[in-house]
């Protein structure tokens, strides 16, 4: 059946939210090479743009809404979103960013759509429907090629192949819930800022088990990554909650697509980082991928 003039307008926001928001996140891995270089320790760079995006965000919350429905249900929501959804995935991918390059730290983002896909089928919340299961399964067949070109290419040990299994399966898993439990009720501010303070809440937690000491800061040059960054938060948190909102899981946990484009680009261009040869055909099929969700929305099982 066609769509309607206001299907059309919303699916083009819809998309516009996951370009949006995919580039702003994607700048966190070539922003956390950059820290490293310049001596700032990984779970620093993780932990310090997530404290201050959370207390902007809590503070725009707060100017624009008030406090109403702030209370333990949001903080719940923030805790486990926060946790599962930016801490322990950030943290693996920027350790990835900074010690085997940025372009592979992100390649792990394009398999959070069919793991998405997978406990959504598992969990009875989507129908299994030919053309989207194609779909995944051709973004997941360019997020191999891509991912096994460059652990062959760099020639990686498991340890770096376990962390960037890691980042999607906790990313997937987390799009599920804040699909059924996200307090719809409560503005876009409110909820990006409970998700990065539960988030710094952990990573704060984490810190002193990693290394002694990495939580402190080095000098300006480390403080500028931290800036760019808390700001590619603050803005990037605040399309993210607007796009849960309008996407349902899998087409929201689209944007790892536009992150790693985004991380490969920059990694190539400005950091001599090198794919294999899988990259362009990688690209291609994740390019189709993306067309078929588009095109075939999801329904919804009964």
């Amino acid at each position: 059946m066609p769509r309607s003039h206001k299907e059309r307008i919303l699916q083009t926001l819809t998309w516009t939210l996951v370009m949006g928001t995919g580039v702003l996140l994607g700048l966190g891995n070539p922003l956390a090479r950059m820290a490293s270089a310049d001596g700032l320790h990984v779970v620093a760079f993780t932990l310090w743009p997530t404290a201050v995006a959370g207390l902007i965000l809590a503070s725009i919350g707060l100017a624009r809404h008030g406090a109403g429905g702030v209370g333990q249900r949001l903080a719940r929501f923030g805790l486990v979103a926060g946790a599962f959804g930016h801490a322990l995935p950030m943290l693996a991918a920027h350790g990835l960013a900074a010690h085997a390059g940025a372009g592979f730290a992100s390649l792990s983002f394009t398999l959070t759509p069919v793991l998405t896909l997978a406990i959504m089928a598992l969990l009875g919340r989507e129908k299994l429907r030919p053309v989207r299961l194609a779909a995944v399964g051709l973004g997941m067949a360019g997020g191999l090629l891509l991912v096994g070109g460059q652990v062959w290419s760099l020639r990686l040990d498991g340890t770096f192949i376990a962390l960037a299994l890691l980042v999607p399966t906790s990313i997937a898993a987390t799009n599920v819930y804040r699909g059924v439990h996200m307090p719809r009720d409560l503005p876009d501010a409110w909820l990006s800022a409970a998700t990065l303070v539960g988030s710094a809440l952990l990573l704060a937690v984490l810190a002193p088990m990693v290394q002694e000491g990495t939580i402190r800061l080095t000098d300006r040059d480390g403080a500028v990554w931290l800036l760019l960054q808390t700001v590619a938060l603050v803005a990037g948190y605040l399309c993210y909650f607007a796009l849960q909102r309008r996407a349902e899981p899998v087409a929201f946990s689209l944007i790892g697509y536009v992150m790693m484009l985004v991380s490969v680009g920059i990694g190539i261009r400005f950091f001599g980082e090198t794919v294999a040869w899988t990259l362009w055909p990688a690209v291609l099929l994740i390019g189709s991928a993306l067309w078929m969700i588009n095109r075939f929305p999801a329904e919804v099982a009964p």
